[in-house]
This record gives C-alpha cells, sequence and structure tokens, in this order.
C-alpha cells in the first residue's frame, strides 16, 4: 500500500491531535474524543491517538510528529525523512537489527531503497530517538542515541533526543585522533568558532548563525 503523504496545496488533516476536528462542548463524549488520530506529515494519516490511555500523557508517536515538525522547520527536506530505519543487523541471518526512531538523510530516501545498509549509513546525517517520557531518559541517551551516532561515517551528522520533557543534541567533535560524542540543548546558543567539519556547525548554520 503507497503511504498518503500531502502535498504543498492540500491543507493538512488533523495535525498532531493538539487540536480537535469539532468544537469540545458538554455534548461531546470522551469516546469521541479519544477517536481524534494523528496525521504525520511525512507518512500522512495514523491511527494512533495524540493521547495514552490515561487521556493525559502524548503517545510516542505525538512526541515523534512534535520532533518532525521541528526539523521541517529547519528546512531539512520532507522526501529525506525516513522513519524507523535500521542501522545495523547481527546475530544469524541477520535477524537481529539496532534501530533508531527517526533518519534523515542528504538524499531523497526513496533514492535509497534497497541499497545495503552500509551503504546507506554513508548518507545520513541525522538521528532521532523518541520517548513517551523522560523517565529512562539518561539510559536512552547512552543506549541508544550514542550508539546509533557512532555507527554513522559522517562526523558532520547529528543525533536528537527528544521526550516530553527534555529536547538535545548530540554532535560530533574530534579530539586528536579520536571522534567523540557531546552532548547540548537542543536550542543552544550558536557557537562562534567551529570548523566546517564539526556536526555543530552544520547544525548552527540551520538554527541561523553567523559564522
Amino acid at each position: 500500500m503507497r503511504e498518503t503523504l500531502s502535498t504543498p496545496n492540500e491543507p493538512e488533516p488533523q495535525q498532531t491531535g493538539e487540536a480537535l476536528p469539532f468544537p469540545v462542548s458538554g455534548t461531546v463524549s470522551r469516546q469521541a474524543i479519544r477517536d481524534v488520530k494523528l496525521y504525520c506529515p511525512i507518512r500522512g494519516q495514523l491511527k494512533v491517538s495524540p493521547k495514552a490511555k490515561d487521556q493525559l500523557t502524548p503517545t510516542e508517536e505525538k512526541l515523534r510528529i512534535d520532533c518532525i515538525r521541528f526539523l521541517l522547520k529547519k528546512k531539512y527536506p520532507k522526501p529525506n525523512f525516513k522513519v524507523e530505519t535500521v542501522l545495523l543487523r547481527f546475530g544469524h541471518g541477520g535477524r537481529n537489527s539496532f534501530r533508531t526512531d527517526l533518519v534523515i538523510f542528504d538524499c531523497a530516501a526513496s533514492e535509497l531503497q534497497g541499497v545495503p545498509i552500509e551503504k546507506a549509513k554513508e548518507h545520513i546525517v541525522l538521528v532521532a530517538e523518541i520517548k513517551r517520557d523522560n523517565t529512562d531518559a539518561t539510559e536512552a541517551k547512552q543506549m541508544q542515541v550514542e550508539p546509533a551516532m557512532a555507527f554513522l561515517p559522517d562526523s558532520s551528522a547529528v543525533g536528537i533526543y527528544w521526550d516530553d520533557i527534555e529536547q538535545r543534541l548530540f554532535y560530533f567533535v574530534q579530539e586528536g585522533h579520536k571522534r567523540r560524542i557531546k552532548e547540548a540543548p537542543l536550542l543552544l546558543p550558536i557557537p562562534r568558532k567551529l570548523s566546517p567539519t564539526n556536526s555543530m556547525w552544520v547544525w548552527s548554520r540551520l538554527l541561523g548563525g553567523q559564522l
């Protein structure tokens, strides 16, 4: 089945679940509110609700869409996004895999269909890990975001961790002969002296920094 993509001239349906497609009044049932589904600017209409079963906290999918919209505003091209991407296969016959929630390539994702993982990784400029809440943030950063970045050959690539409370940026720096991963707030002040080979230089340009 082909994915539904929005076009520039079409108003997008229910965007993130934050605004209901009908006025909320005393006559609207809780079931009607629960029936509101998310719309993703990359994949189109989803069958996932913006709120978890408790109707108080956001679903992980809602937060992933928030992250996608943030990155689209930073002028990353929509065709370059891909959700749920395998970065590594291991085990007998490659049955096990290491995945990340979101990647952005330096070209349209469709151009890399059928390309071996090792070659496709050369085109990744951003990886993102999304969590529903902040409870396991430290573990997620150490066990998911940083290992995902370590698989990337491009030292100008960046990583993002995103949950309902915290949004963080991960980037590479070269220290001697070793490449290190550093962490900073996502909306950080723009550094003034950075090399174009440093991933922070790339990110600062996206944030509008004058280097």
